[in-house]
């Protein structure tokens, strides 16, 4: 949620946001590519930090470019767990505690089961 000139300068020189989700879209044709040649599939998994749950993105919509990727790329798919994040934060006034470890960005056990039911509804065969 913070100004992308901001983070360019500070965190993400030399190559600044932009150029950065540049180089995962190249990564990601070049995987997704090596995996067709494979008889595979390349799934994208779209997953919140705590800060993305509590600030509106302006600059991003996160799931939104990844569905755009996929589409660039000849992915199998999304996995968009944000709803059911959301959908738990709006209901549980303590989500953060129940979803994510303390003072950190990484799941618990409850924030990895949204996850894996979501990977499990999606390509669940």
């Amino acid at each position: 949620y913070q100004d992308w000139e901001a983070l360019d300068a500070d965190a993400y020189a030399p190559l600044g946001v932009a150029g950065g989700l540049g180089r995962i879209e190249e990564k990601l044709s070049a995987i997704s590519d090596l995996a067709r040649d494979n008889d595979g599939e390349v799934w994208l998994l779209a997953y919140p930090w705590p800060a993305q749950l509590v600030h509106e993105s302006t600059e991003l919509d996160w799931p939104a470019h990844l569905y755009s990727v996929c589409q660039q790329i000849g992915c199998a798919g999304v996995i968009d767990t944000f709803p059911a994040f959301t959908q738990h934060r709006d209901i549980n006034p303590d989500w953060y505690e129940t979803l994510f470890l303390n003072n950190d960005v990484h799941y618990s056990t409850a924030g990895n089961a949204l996850v894996f039911s979501a990977v499990l509804e999606a390509v669940g065969r």
